[in-house]
């Protein structure tokens, strides 16, 4: 439920999300997708009375009110603090869910490099990213001229890694034009860099929900190029909207 609350869409943030309203927030294809097999809403509706209405709001506010103060920081900071959110999260019965952000960076420090947020043995967060380069791939895939397909996105985790180290690709093209680069600079190539190079695509509405909170600052000063709910019934279930430039490398994340 953590990761649902994260990602509800409440219109207006005044609105408490409640024990409730919960219920409603939430489309049919998302709760199966995210509660754990055989709960449906109608079961929820039963057992919700075991739950302290209170400590439900408040547990939920802190969530929604921690991924928000997360966006008055740097991109860095913002990402540290959103991981270390997650990683409160727990779904064990469909661990798929939620990779944790440590396997996120173990995974494609490991295949792609890039820029990893854990240490060398992967036991602790760093506040400054380490730079991990595979030779003949990291450069031609965390290029601000390369386009990054995440294909199955569910927390956004596996699509920041990559934005982040394209997006540094990206800053290091624009040190060697400025002496020094400003906040507003910085995060201008940020959503760029999720306007140009990333592309998702989601199975559910919360999924895309999640995906956005997790790659944007609210209220959303950019758009990834394609967020797109998928249908089971799409035989091409992701276009991009007009052709690609020819210049630009196609990468695909599976997740």
């Amino acid at each position: 439920m953590p990761l649902l609350i994260y990602g509800a869409d409440l219109h207006d943030e005044a609105v408490e999300l409640t024990i409730d309203n919960f219920v409603y927030l939430i489309d049919d294809t998302s709760w199966t997708e995210f509660m754990p097999a055989g709960v449906t809403k109608a079961d929820f509706a039963r057992f919700k009375r075991y739950y302290d209405p209170e400590v439900f709001s408040a547990a939920g506010r802190r969530i929604r009110q921690l991924a928000r103060s997360a966006d008055k920081f740097t991109i860095e900071e913002r990402i540290s603090r959103l991981t270390a959110l997650f990683s409160t999260f727990r779904n064990p019965d469909k661990e798929t869910v939620l990779t944790p952000w440590r396997v996120v960076n173990l995974h494609l420090s490991d295949s792609l490099g890039g820029y990893c947020f854990m240490d060398e043995r992967f036991e602790h967060p760093l506040e400054t990213p380490r730079h991990i380069v595979r030779s003949g791939v990291t450069d031609r895939v965390f290029s601000p001229r390369s386009t990054v397909l995440e294909i199955n996105s569910k927390s956004g985790l596996y699509p920041l890694y990559a934005a982040y180290s394209i997006y540094r690709s990206r800053l290091d093209e624009e040190w060697c034009k400025r002496n020094a680069i400003a906040p507003d600079r910085a995060k201008a190539l940020w959503e760029q860099t999720l306007k140009e190079n990333i592309f998702v695509v989601c199975k559910t509405p919360m999924a895309v929900a999640i995906t956005k909170r997790t790659l944007l600052r609210l209220p959303h000063g950019g758009s990834a190029r394609e967020i797109l709910p998928r249908s089971h019934s799409m035989p091409h279930p992701f276009r991009p909207k007009g052709p690609l430039r020819s210049p630009r490398r196609q990468r695909v994340l599976g997740t």
